[in-house]
């Protein structure tokens, strides 16, 4: 952790990699693509995230939150490089696996987003609002959805202004909290 957040990312890979390779522990091996993949991630290098993600996935670990991250993260990254209908999947597997954690929503709603389902991309972002307040990047993705395709939103969610304010507010009552 401290390589990752001091910009070490390669260091970091090199010490996750001797954990991988030293371990026959499957859990520990997936945490590992797990954490390499979050590394990745941080140099914006998709490909190799979404390649160690993958890895953790084969490995099918039975720890949750590895599960639901290896699945979330390859959504995520999926997003990035405008892979939408695959990350759709991930997304939705990862909020079967915990429907308690915001950022598989979030990532839900981008992807629904990069398909054109407008409504439903904007259902994805309330609802990881509700599942995280303190975490206003999935309002903010709702309000600019909102203010870039009003009319389609609208169209399909008529009340999309009050659901608007109320995620806002949620967000605004949340950082106070903090």
């Amino acid at each position: 952790r401290l390589y990752s957040v001091t910009g070490r990312q390669e260091i970091a890979l090199r010490y996750t990699q001797t954990l991988i390779s030293h371990s026959d522990v499957l859990e520990t091996i997936a945490a590992g693509y797990v954490a390499q993949g979050q590394l990745l991630e941080q140099r914006l290098n998709w490909q190799g995230a979404i390649a160690c993600y993958e890895r953790a996935l084969a490995l099918r670990p039975t720890e949750p939150n590895h599960w639901y991250l290896a699945h979330n993260n390859l959504g995520y990254c999926l997003n990035q490089i405008g892979r939408h209908a695959e990350a759709e999947d991930y997304c939705r597997a990862a909020i079967e696996i915990n429907p308690a954690r915001a950022n598989a929503f979030k990532n839900l709603g981008l992807s629904l987003q990069g398909q054109g389902k407008l409504a439903a991309a904007a259902h994805s972002f309330v609802d990881a609002v509700k599942a995280n307040a303190s975490d206003p990047r999935a309002a903010k993705h709702l309000q600019d959805l909102v203010a870039r395709h009003r009319a389609a939103v609208e169209a399909e969610i008529p009340d999309i202004d009050e659901l608007l304010r109320e995620s806002m507010k949620a967000v605004e009552l949340a950082s106070r909290v903090q």
